[in-house]
Parts: structure tokens; C-alpha cells; sequence
């Protein structure tokens, strides 16, 4: 998991809660320096890429709700991306470019000449599953360690 969204909880009918804090977005590093090497951008480049994405699910946007929620949110990504001249074209269309230039399950892929909705149907399918065993596996690790997350810069 590279980002996670954890939006502020709100009770819609009290009008004086503050609601300047949208929430929490929590960006893995060691993903992000993985991803910005294997997508030839900078680390920094990276983690606006992720930060946008975590941001628009904080608004509300949800990628695996529907097909057009996945092309909503894909092209919000790359509207806000370009809005503040910041490089890539969004972590939903990175994603999607990647599935489809190095997965080895054809079967399962559409080809390049399939239509958005094929496309955003097989991501939404992938991302499901995938998710699934990354919190799975967050969960376990949480569980079965006592130590606090590791604050203040990487060494080396």
C-alpha cells in the first residue's frame, strides 16, 4: 500500500463542527521511493503523485465505488495535477498504464485497444483484491509488533 485516506469523521447535522481538518493521509516512503524508481520520476515527484490521490479520497472520490467513479477520479487527478504544475498523470492512470504494459495474466488484461470502462472494471477488480491482502498483512504486523512507527529521516 503506497497511500491510505483516513477522512475526518463529521455528524452531518451539527453545523458547528469544524470541518477545516478533512482528515489524515498516511503515505508509505519505502513505496514511494520503490514506485518513483520504477516509474523514472523523483521521490518527490512520487509523493505529490500520492498526496493528490489521498487528498481527493479525503473529498470523496472513490475509485473503486463504480466505473465512473474510477474515470471521475482519474481525470480529477490529473485536473489538480496539472492546476498545480506538478509532473505525472495521477496514481489511477500511472496504474493503469503499468497493468497494462507488464501483466503477465493476458486473460485478465484487456488490450490497448479496449475502452475505458474495460479498463477501469479490470483496476477496480485488481485493486480490490490486492487491498484486501495488503490489510491483511498491515493488520497481522500491527498485531504482532509492540514498537511505535519509526519517526525523523531514513539514515543511509
Amino acid at each position: 500500500t503506497d497511500v491510505l485516506s483516513f477522512p475526518q469523521p463529521w455528524d452531518s447535522e451539527d453545523l458547528s463542527t469544524d470541518r477545516s481538518i478533512l482528515g489524515d493521509i498516511v503515505i508509505s516512503e519505502s513505496t514511494a521511493e520503490r514506485q518513483a524508481k520504477e516509474r523514472s520520476h523523483s521521490l518527490r515527484d512520487e509523493l505529490r503523485i500520492l498526496l493528490v490521490h489521498g487528498l481527493l479520497h479525503l473529498l470523496g472520490y472513490d475509485h473503486e465505488e463504480s466505473e465512473s467513479a474510477y474515470l471521475e477520479m482519474s481525470e480529477a487527478e490529473m485536473k489538480l495535477l496539472k492546476r498545480l504544475e506538478w509532473k505525472g498523470e495521477g496514481l489511477i492512470k500511472t496504474s493503469e498504464e503499468e497493468l497494462l504494459s507488464t501483466s503477465a495474466d493476458k486473460a485478465t488484461v484487456p488490450s490497448p485497444s479496449s475502452d475505458s470502462s474495460e479498463i477501469a472494471q479490470s483496476i477496480m477488480t485488481r485493486s480490490q483484491s490486492e487491498n484486501t491482502e495488503n490489510i491483511e498483512n498491515m493488520s497481522t504486523t500491527l498485531s504482532t509488533t509492540k514498537k511505535g512507527p519509526k519517526r525523523g529521516k531514513k539514515k543511509g
